[in-house]
């Protein structure tokens, strides 16, 4: 999972996970969507390619958690609507962005936070679950 990647601190891992993301996403099977979850799914579906692009091709983990930031905010939009087949996590940092807090998606309960890593590993709340 990308996050955990973030959590581990690792740039090259990040780059693999990011470009199996954008595989998945350009791959997603969009004749199993109704016509509405359809619409959803294209009004973000360019954000997500070229954040997950972006994220892919930086070598700086400061500039790929930024960008983590928005392509977690696009997911979850798109998982609100089109529910995940198991529970989803929206977690909380507060501290991210001089306080001003960022979210991410984790399939587990416990918080590891991917804007930190080891430096703030557990900072953080779930926000919502989705199941």
């Amino acid at each position: 999972m990308l996050k955990d990647a973030f959590v581990a601190g690792n740039v090259n891992l990040v780059n693999k996970r990011a470009k199996f993301l954008n595989q998945a996403i350009t791959e997603f099977p969009m004749g199993t969507l109704t016509a509405s979850d359809h619409m959803l799914w294209m009004k973000h579906y360019d954000a997500l390619i070229k954040t997950t692009s972006m994220i892919a091709l930086s070598k700086k983990i400061e500039s790929q958690r930024g960008k983590f930031e928005v392509l977690s905010d696009h997911l979850f939009a798109i998982m609100k609507v089109i529910k995940p087949s198991m529970a989803v996590y929206q977690q909380h940092c507060p501290m991210y962005h001089d306080g001003k807090g960022a979210d991410w998606i984790s399939k587990e309960s416990g918080i590891k936070n991917p804007y930190y890593g080891s430096m703030m590993l557990s900072c953080g709340s779930v926000k919502e679950i989705l199941k």
